[in-house]
C-alpha cells in the first residue's frame, strides 16, 4: 500500500517552530481488496482521518505523538468528569446523520474563531466524505439551541472521534470534556469497546485532557499497550 512522508507545516502541537511531517494515504490510494476494510484497519492501527486523507505523524527525531484509545466498558468517570456531567445535566444528547446546515456551519465557524483564532471561514470539514460509517452526536439546551457537535466514525471495534466543536461562549460547561463522555456513552450503548481519541502528545498542555480518560491504551512499536494507571 503506497504511503508518502510529506512535510505539512509547522508542528501544531509544539510552539518551538519545528516542522511537522506525516505519512499520508488518500482514499483513492487504498487497495481495493474484497473483504478487507482498509480504512477500519488504518484507524485501528493508530492512523487518523482528516477528510479523505489518512495520516500519521512521522517527524524525524520526534515520537511525541502517541495514538490513544479508551477502554469504554471499563471506564469510570473521575470526580471532575462527574461534575462536568452534572453541570450539563440540562443538555439533551442525540445521535444523527452528519449535517452541514446553516446552524452547524455557524457553530463551527464561531468555534474556530473563538477557540482557535481561525478566521478563514473554511467549513469544508462538515462536508467531507468519510469512507467509514459516520455520524454526529449533538448536545442541545432546553430551548433546542445547538451547543456542541462530535463527529465520529464507526469502526468494527469502536468509535473514532474525528472532531468536536462547540459554542465558545459556553466555556464554563467544559463541553469538550462533556462530548468525550458522550462518545464513551455512545460506544457503550453500541457495545463497542474502544474510543479512539487521536494522539496523546508529550509536552503539549492543550492535548493533556486526553490523558484523563482511563483506562486507556497507547499504540507503541506496532501494538496497543495498557497505559499505567494514574497515580
Amino acid at each position: 500500500m503506497p504511503d508518502l512522508v510529506q512535510p505539512i507545516d509547522r508542528c501544531p502541537y509544539h510552539s518551538d517552530g519545528r516542522p511537522f511531517h506525516a505519512e499520508l494515504i488518500t482514499r483513492e490510494q487504498l487497495p481495493q481488496e474484497a473483504g478487507i476494510n482498509w480504512p477500519d484497519i488504518l484507524l485501528h492501527c493508530g492512523w487518523r482521518r482528516w477528510g479523505e486523507i489518512f495520516y500519521r505523524p512521522h517527524c524525524p527525531g520526534c515520537q511525541d505523538c502517541i495514538p490513544v484509545r479508551v477502554d469504554c466498558p471499563r471506564f469510570r468517570p473521575r470526580r471532575d468528569q462527574r461534575r462536568c456531567r452534572h453541570r450539563n445535566a440540562d443538555l439533551r444528547l442525540s445521535q444523527h446523520r452528519r449535517s452541514s446546515d446553516p446552524e452547524h456551519r455557524d457553530l463551527f465557524l464561531r468555534y474556530q474563531q473563538g477557540i482557535h483564532n481561525d478566521h478563514s471561514g473554511d467549513s469544508d470539514l462538515l462536508n467531507d466524505r468519510s469512507p467509514l460509517p459516520s455520524f454526529e452526536i449533538q448536545a442541545r439546551d432546553q430551548s433546542g439551541r445547538l451547543l456542541a457537535v462530535s463527529i465520529c466514525d464507526c469502526l468494527s471495534d469502536g468509535i473514532s472521534s474525528v472532531y468536536c466543536y462547540y459554542d465558545p461562549e459556553q466555556r464554563q460547561r467544559s463541553l469538550g470534556t462533556f462530548m468525550i463522555l458522550a462518545e464513551i456513552l455512545e460506544a457503550q450503548r453500541l457495545h463497542l469497546r474502544w474510543l479512539y481519541l487521536g494522539f496523546s502528545v508529550q509536552g503539549c498542555s492543550k492535548m493533556r485532557y486526553k490523558d484523563r480518560f482511563r483506562p486507556q491504551q497507547l499504540w507503541r512499536n506496532g501494538s496497543w499497550e495498557d497505559r499505567e494507571p494514574t497515580p
